[in-house]
């Protein structure tokens, strides 16, 4: 007989020295203690069963159904009240809310998070592409391979993955802690190849604040969390930048955004690849979670060539029991709240980033206040003489009458949506040189072509619902801020509709 000493039972993981250790990387299906070894026959029956069926009967001790698919209590089904508790944020809704199918848990194969300083709150985008968040330090600038990499580590057990990885056992990441280091928000962090200069996160948001600061406007920066936790606190503010690549959003963030131009508010829009994805918090804000998944038709999943997804099935958050993937599942398609919509992304080498072609020359943007002497055809949005850096590439944003041109097949019980009413299209932006895994979208996410290289479009939206938008349409948008005279004085005109002034000099 065995007498078990006075310490806690862990399943899927380890005591080592009175912590969790050795976390398991396996699914838990409605575990059970009995008081007795099972027959051979009786373990065969509760296999079969597939966690469908509590086992009964006064030989079990505690069963744990699972069934609460979030937080950190499980319930004993047994009788007996033994109360099981989570540790280190297991991953429910692994099989989402279907009948047929038992309730799991996935044990989080990492120790918990460590807590550390960081140049700002977290952005949502950058945590999820936060890769090797426990990298070596390096003398030289970084440079980060591209988005399932990163650097080398600074131990061999240390935490690699990110939201665009795998598990060590080969599940897709749904959960990544905000309480980890991030080296990858360096400002001075360049992204793979160096050689072109293009980096994300703070050094590409940077430009916009240098060239803010250097011409006279008053601004402060915001983060998603902030958002996520205020949505009402845009009302302070008379215009909205979104900067840089703005991927990830909470469905709370996305309303904050359309109630404040509803209400009346503007905002200029230089990002792409823009609210494309959703995420939700724990209720302690220090786990972010984002399910993709590939599923019938990739539908509310990440593309064919996108980051690695579960199976059709787990899209439900643990967080809040939501679809989670595209925002679109969620009723809050971003064409229809700023404009343009995810058209697809390459990943960077610099000579692949296309520019701006002037569509509307006498469009009162080009013109008002600061007539910008622009014609018909007309290139901006890089460097002087047309080098770089140029703003169109590695991902960029489409408007919906575009997206269903490139859109030739339409999943079953599917349609395309009605465009918006009152949009403006200023500008062309146009990739004449291919880059690497070029990948163009249709409005379902599925794979199709560009048309003649046209990647983003640049408009001006009156919403009809009301609010104002600026769009730019292209993660590289940041990256010509400063550096272009032309556009430049587009923003200076746009900040002058949307009633912003910079302070006398």
């Amino acid at each position: 007989m065995a007498c078990p000493g006075p310490s806690p039972l862990r399943l899927g993981a380890s005591g080592m020295d009175g912590a969790a250790d050795v976390f398991l990387d396996a699914d838990l299906v409605m575990p059970a203690v009995y008081d007795r070894a099972l027959a051979p026959e009786a373990i065969a029956r509760r296999f079969a069963a597939r966690g469908l069926c509590a086992p009964t009967g006064r030989s079990v001790l505690a069963c744990w159904p699972l069934r609460e698919e979030r937080g950190s209590q499980v319930a004993d089904a047994s009788g007996h009240q033994r109360t099981g508790r989570i540790v280190n944020h297991g991953t429910w809704m692994i099989v989402g809310p279907r009948p047929s199918m038992p309730p799991r848990l996935r044990p989080t194969k990492t120790s918990s998070p460590t807590t550390t300083p960081s140049p700002t709150r977290p952005a949502a985008t950058a945590c999820a592409w936060r890769a090797t968040p426990f990298a070596k330090n390096v003398v030289d600038d970084p440079v980060w391979p591209r988005r399932s990499e990163g650097l080398e580590n600074c131990h061999p057990d240390a935490p690699a993955y990110c939201s665009y990885t795998y598990h060590r056992a080969g599940q897709p990441c749904y959960q990544v802690g905000l309480r980890m280091p991030w080296p990858n928000a360096s400002p001075n962090a360049l992204y793979d190849p160096a050689g072109s200069g293009f980096s994300q996160w703070a050094r590409l948001e940077r430009h916009l604040h240098v060239w803010l600061a250097r011409e006279g406007y008053d601004f402060d920066i915001a983060a998603d969390i902030d958002l996520h936790r205020d949505p009402a606190m845009l009302s302070r503010y008379r215009t909205v930048f979104v900067n840089g690549h703005s991927e990830y959003w909470s469905t709370p963030s996305v309303d904050g955004l359309d109630d404040y131009l509803r209400r009346g508010g503007s905002a200029v829009v230089l990002s792409g690849n823009t609210m494309y994805l959703r995420v939700s918090y724990d209720e302690d804000m220090t786990v972010m979670e984002q399910r993709k998944v590939n599923g019938p038709g990739h539908d509310e999943s990440a593309p064919p060539v996108g980051p690695p997804a579960g199976p059709f099935g787990e899209q439900y958050h643990s967080q809040d029991w939501a679809r989670g993937g595209r925002l679109k599942a969620s009723g809050r398609a971003a064409g229809h709240i700023i404009g343009l919509e995810t058209a697809g992304w390459a990943f960077a080498d610099g000579e692949d980033f296309g520019v701006y072609h002037v569509v509307q020359p006498d469009h009162a943007l080009f013109n008002e206040p600061q007539p910008l002497g622009l014609e018909a055809g007309q290139t901006f949005g890089h460097a002087p003489g047309g080098g770089l850096p140029r703003a169109i590439g590695h991902e960029w944003d489409l408007t919906l009458a575009t997206l269903a041109r490139m859109t030739h097949t339409v999943p079953p019980g599917a349609a395309l949506p009605e465009p918006p009413q009152g949009i403006e299209l200023i500008a062309h932006g146009i990739r004449r040189v291919p880059g690497r895994l070029d990948a163009y979208l249709d409005y379902f996410s599925n794979l199709s072509e560009s048309i003649d290289g046209l990647s983003a479009e640049m408009i001006y939206w009156e919403r009809p619902q009301g609010g104002r938008v600026f769009h730019a349409g292209a993660v590289g948008a940041a990256w010509v801020v400063g550096c272009d005279r032309v556009f430049g004085g587009l923003l200076r005109n746009v900040l002058h509709r949307f009633g912003v002034q910079p302070r006398p000099h």
